[in-house]
């Protein structure tokens, strides 16, 4: 993708394209000291491009008061983070207790081709086990658009 000046002629590729979705519809596993995996997706990247990497994702845990870090990483738990969220969980997981954030970092490619972007999340403090809560009508969503004009 190239920088476009006034006046050059614009096609549909040339605006902000989805590359890559990942979409969760079921609960993780709970976790407590472990950061761990939720959801991951592979995108084919051009190297040098600008891509958003958003991760729409309710978490809850089983203590009130707890509080998870969910990350955005490159290629796996130990890859490099791209950004960091602190949620916190104000009651426990009872009918309801669902709490949403978006995680969302920039990430220009250093290599043309498959790049795999996780989403991970551990408990940060507290004393309960944490989980990524999703269903068919509140999914999670994993994503990579290309950023046009950077």
């Amino acid at each position: 993708m190239t920088a476009r000046a006034g006046g050059d002629v614009i096609y549909a590729a040339d605006v902000n394209t989805r590359i890559a979705t990942t979409i969760r519809t079921s609960d993780t596993s709970t976790v407590t000291s472990t950061e761990t995996i939720a959801d991951s997706a592979a995108a084919s990247l051009v190297s040098g491009e600008k891509y958003r990497v958003k991760w729409d994702v309710g978490y809850t845990s089983d203590t009130t008061a707890d509080t998870v870090f969910l990350k955005i990483r490159e290629d796996n738990v130990s890859g490099t983070v791209l950004t960091l969220v602190r949620g916190d969980v104000r009651v426990t997981n009872g009918a309801g207790s669902r709490w949403k954030t978006t995680a969302e970092a920039e990430y220009t490619a250093v290599a043309t081709g498959s790049k795999t972007i996780v989403g991970t999340y551990v408990r940060a403090s507290g004393s309960g086990a944490v989980k990524i809560v999703a269903a068919a009508t509140y999914p999670t969503y994993l994503t990579v658009d290309l950023v046009v004009g950077n």
